[in-house]
């Protein structure tokens, strides 16, 4: 079924996302991957818990182009089941979708929602693999 089943993760602008990082796994116990932007917590859905899904509060630059528009300082992602189904539904509706990415561990796919804000729709691989580093 093409659904949103969890938050993948919220990004936003940092002065020094590096410090930023340390900040949250010092005090929040949250890791990530060396020379990833961010920490990552791993879940399970009550409705499927063989599959393991993950949450990222991810770090970036302020001057990134990432995520949109430069007055924005952050960009939503979601978790979703079929991909090609809720972005078939996005655009019936009159959304602008970007092309479906598919990165390995992942397929990916970009819109905004009415104040410009960029959603990041993503469909992790399953088993979910650790995350590349950039």
């Amino acid at each position: 079924m093409a659904r949103i089943v969890g938050l993948g993760g919220v990004f936003y602008k940092a002065k020094d996302p590096e410090a930023r990082k340390a900040w949250y796994r010092k005090h929040l116990g949250l890791h990530g991957g060396d020379g990833y932007p961010g920490v990552e917590m791993r879940w399970r859905r009550p409705d499927a818990p063989d599959h393991q899904e993950m949450s990222l509060v991810s770090f970036f630059p302020t001057d990134t182009d990432y995520l949109g528009d430069k007055g924005h300082p952050f960009m939503l992602n979601f978790v979703v089941e079929d991909i090609e189904g809720f972005a078939s539904k996005l655009k019936a509706e009159g959304v602008e979708v970007s092309d479906i990415v598919d990165e390995g561990y992942g397929k990916f796919a970009w819109f905004s929602d009415p104040d410009g804000i960029k959603i990041e729709i993503w469909e992790p691989a399953q088993p979910m693999p650790d995350l590349p580093t950039p």
